[in-house]
């Protein structure tokens, strides 16, 4: 065996121990999440794991399909249904965050919710948005008497995975938006007023703006997550840093002075060229 495939098998067991689906639900857990919706199901009841707001499907969308987060499923809505979870305090929460493992499919010139809870367009915009917006760019949008602070981040790349995190802070007025583990804009706006609205994954509260993509690992905290346990939740999720953790030291022994033989062949044959 090479030590390229030895390298290969290494950080696949090592993966399975530090990240994916079951390390992720743990690790939303300790950081103190109030609901978390893995989005396996595949009947029409969507189970919040923690908090126990469970979510009704409504319209037709593919259910089961390959989870974002590693080891699990995850729902891909193609523009025709949604999943709404009755209203809950847990929305109005003077600082919260709200976190999504999610793929686009949207196309330029409409916006798409990934996750949301607001008032009706046009009324007063009180409530929260993750979306994927116009230019299909990732968003986060807060609305507080129609003081709105909207935060954008990259443009979403047709299936590619990304993990978003909003979060707002009641003590600095403050909203961050994650994208990737990574902090991609913060804006000062007017302290949160709550909502009313319940809370819908692939769309807004009127039944427009139907998402089109793939939602897993969906999950609501009462507090604002600093930027290392949005990192942390990253991690747990998508096994990119356990990978690169878990990868061995070079090859030594017979392997290694096999490369170093061959690396010194292929410069005496250069230099009598």
């Amino acid at each position: 065996m090479s030590g390229a495939q030895v390298t290969s098998l290494y950080g696949a067991g090592a993966c399975k121990l530090s990240c994916g689906d079951a390390v992720y639900t743990a690790t939303l857990a300790s950081l103190g999440a109030a609901a978390s919706w893995s989005m396996d199901e595949v009947g029409a009841t969507f189970v919040d794991s923690i908090g126990g707001r469970n979510g009704a499907a409504q319209g037709s969308f593919t259910k089961g399909v390959a989870g974002l987060v590693a080891g699990g499923k995850a729902a891909k809505f193609t523009g025709a249904g949604s999943v709404t979870v009755p209203y809950d305090a847990l929305w109005s929460s003077p600082s919260f965050s709200v976190a999504a493992w999610v793929t686009s499919d949207g196309m330029a010139g409409s916006t798409r919710d990934i996750v949301s809870t607001r008032t009706a367009p046009n009324s007063p915009y009180n409530g929260w948005e993750l979306r994927v917006g116009l230019s299909t760019n990732l968003q986060f949008d807060v609305g507080s008497n129609n003081a709105e602070a909207l935060l954008t981040g990259p443009v979403a790349s047709p299936g590619q995975p990304y993990f978003v995190v909003g979060t707002y802070d009641a003590a600095t007025k403050t909203s961050s938006f994650y994208v990737n583990g990574v902090v991609k804009a913060t804006q000062a706006n007017a302290a949160f007023t709550g909502t009313i609205s319940p809370l819908d994954l692939g769309r807004i509260v009127n039944g427009d703006n139907l998402y089109l993509g793939v939602e897993d690992g969906v999950a609501c905290f009462k507090e604002a997550l600093g930027a290392a346990d949005v990192a942390r939740l990253y991690s747990a999720g998508s096994c990119q840093s356990a990978r690169a953790a878990a990868a061995p030291p070079a090859p030594a022994g017979a392997e290694g002075r096999r490369r170093s033989r061959s690396r010194r062949g292929r410069v005496r044959r250069g230099s009598r060229a």
